[in-house]
């Protein structure tokens, strides 16, 4: 691999793949707001799309190269060095039922997923309901995930967004992390300039395919998202509250509703909607990694 530029450098890259890519009739669809560092994206994101009326025609884009408090799942706080990563929210307005809303991290994962193998020949998996995954050394890693909220603005349509973070290279991470993910560079990806073509085609493949979930009335393509689950057919163990209950059983897909089907003894079979899945056996185990703390 080449020697990484600098934060600031690759952040300008992928900022000037974005605006090529888009070109002049495709940029007047975008509102791309690029930031050195932040704090996070999503937070910075929800204060600027509160504001701005027409995101129903735009799409909206915050980047950092630094991203300092990112947000996940159980408003769990995560750091990424500069540079390790691309760390993004993308935004617009949906038009479809609250109850829909909840799915989109399903569907934007699959995407995620997709584009990803597609460029790498990787085989990268969603572990329910949110994160990206790949099998490094004989085991389960994490290689990001994605978040997604519904933002309430007074006198306009709510707005949709979704926190994206993809491990870039693991120079930078703290030591307890750094063998316990995956990024892309392990991928075979050159990431030293930040893999401006490489964002270029992630964000195209998110959008068409929330623009598609969208026209279809927000209906989830079960199919497709079985064929990119991580776990499926395996034994599992899900955490189903904060208070530590916890159910087995065998990975089946997802249901209609983004719900986990879950096979059981004699032949049953159930939806849940867990908090997690904490552990999968089969062939190659599942080992959620440490937090990630701000590194220094």
């Amino acid at each position: 691999m080449n020697a990484a530029l600098p934060a600031s450098a690759a952040l300008e890259a992928q900022i000037s793949a974005l605006r090529a890519a888009w070109g002049r009739d495709e940029g007047d669809r975008w509102q791309l707001v690029a930031l050195a560092e932040a704090d996070s994206t999503q937070r910075l994101a929800a204060e600027i799309a509160r504001v701005t009326p027409g995101l129903h025609h735009r799409w909206l884009m915050l980047i950092t190269a630094d991203q300092r408090t990112g947000r996940g799942r159980s408003d769990k706080a995560f750091a990424t060095a500069p540079g390790a990563a691309w760390t993004f929210t993308l935004g617009a307005e949906l038009t479809l039922p609250a109850e829909r809303w909840p799915l989109a991290s399903l569907v934007v994962g699959e995407a995620l997923a997709r584009a990803l193998s597609a460029a790498t020949g990787a085989d990268v998996r969603i572990k329910w309901p949110n994160d990206l995954v790949i099998v490094r050394e004989g085991a389960w890693r994490k290689l990001g995930g994605c978040l997604s909220e519904r933002v309430e603005r007074q006198g306009l349509s709510p707005v949709w967004l979704c926190g994206i973070g993809i491990n870039l290279r693991r120079e930078g991470l703290p030591a307890g992390l750094r063998e316990a993910v995956a990024c892309l560079d392990d991928l075979g990806v050159d990431t030293a300039n930040g893999s401006p073509s490489l964002l270029v085609a992630v964000v195209a493949a998110v959008r068409r395919a929330v623009e598609a979930w969208q026209a279809d009335g927000g209906a989830l393509d079960v199919a497709r998202i079985d064929a990119r689950l991580a776990f499926l057919g395996a034994p599992v163990t899900l955490l189903l509250d904060d208070g530590g209950e916890r159910c087995e059983g065998r990975l089946l897909g997802v249901a209609a509703d983004g719900r986990l089907r879950l096979g059981e003894g004699s032949g049953q079979e159930r939806d849940v909607l867990p908090l997690c899945i904490e552990g999968a056996g089969g062939t190659v185990p599942w080992h959620a990694p440490p937090p990630l703390a701000r590194h220094s």
